[in-house]
């Protein structure tokens, strides 16, 4: 059973004057209220789904009113924004190289995913036409953050701890994704793309997915997830071992793990309480298993 969580998407009637909702066939797990209809600049959709389902949902959706097309960006980063314009908040960022596909375009800003799933606007500025897939790299650029796809050639990349080690240090940025600045779930992501897994963007749809370990059988590589319940988490760290913790929490930082949560060597106490930990298969790609499922 995944996370079930409320979406909203909105689209600029700017850009679709006419909108026959007709057209579209929703899979019948998707509970979809077509809101606000007559808001004088959007269509307003909000739909309570599992999280899983949000993603072809907004596809079967889009795909009947626009053609798909894809991108890669070309600047070091890009922000992907919740709306479209500049100072709107960073809900994620894409690296160099990686892909965008677009759905439609307003203000100079795209709309559409990037190659974890995670919707939003990103600037035209910083995108181009798709022309190459690129591997991705851990290799220390100045020009370019770790876990950038700036290289025509495979590269060896270094071990997990090695790759630890150079993020200590790291601050904190909400919906960071590499050593320039990251977020909890973005340094988790990152550590797991070394080893071939891939995992989705969010902390609580990371938890949705590997098997749940129990503490005391925990290893070097298994994440932790903290929250009030299992329904709310809202932080995730990887696990050096036993009892320590690697996670972003102000800056990427090491600190003490035990069955209630993480204990802040420099607060001294208990910051972050323990909901699960949970292990993946090495080539764990999430998009392809959901694939599998559907």
């Amino acid at each position: 059973m995944f996370s079930t969580r409320n979406f909203v998407l909105k689209i600029p009637k700017s850009i679709l004057p006419i909108l026959d909702i007709s057209l579209v066939d929703f899979d019948p797990r998707v509970n979809i209220n077509v809101l606000k209809i007559n808001q004088p600049n959007n269509w307003v959709f909000e739909l309570e789904l599992e999280w899983t389902l949000w993603l072809p949902t907004i596809e079967k959706i889009l795909d009947n009113f626009f053609e798909k097309s894809y991108f890669q960006v070309k600047t070091p980063f890009a922000p992907l924004r919740k709306n479209p314009n500049h100072s709107s908040e960073m809900i994620s960022q894409l690296l160099c190289g990686e892909i965008f596909v677009k759905f439609f375009e307003i203000d100079n800003f795209a709309y559409g995913y990037s190659d974890d799933g995670y919707l939003g606007y990103v600037s035209t500025h910083q995108i181009h036409p798709f022309q190459k897939r690129f591997f991705r790299s851990y290799q220390k650029h100045f020009n370019y953050p770790l876990g950038s796809k700036i290289l025509s050639e495979e590269v060896c990349t270094p071990s997990i701890q090695e790759l630890a080690d150079m993020l200590l240090g790291t601050p904190y940025l909400w919906g960071g994704r590499s050593n320039w600045g990251i977020d909890c779930s973005g340094l988790t992501q990152l550590l797991m793309y070394a080893k071939n897994i891939s995992l989705p963007r969010d902390a609580y749809q990371q938890a949705d997915f590997g098997v749940s370990i129990p503490y005391g059988s925990h290893s070097f590589g298994d994440l932790a997830f903290f929250g009030k319940s299992p329904d709310k988490i809202t932080h995730v760290g990887f696990l050096l071992n036993d009892n320590e913790i690697l996670h972003a929490y102000g800056e990427v930082r090491k600190d003490l793990f035990n069955k209630l949560g993480i204990y802040h060597t420099d607060y001294k106490q208990i910051t972050h309480e323990l909901v699960a930990i949970k292990r993946y298969p090495l080539d764990f790609h999430f998009l392809q298993f959901l694939q599998s499922q559907s």
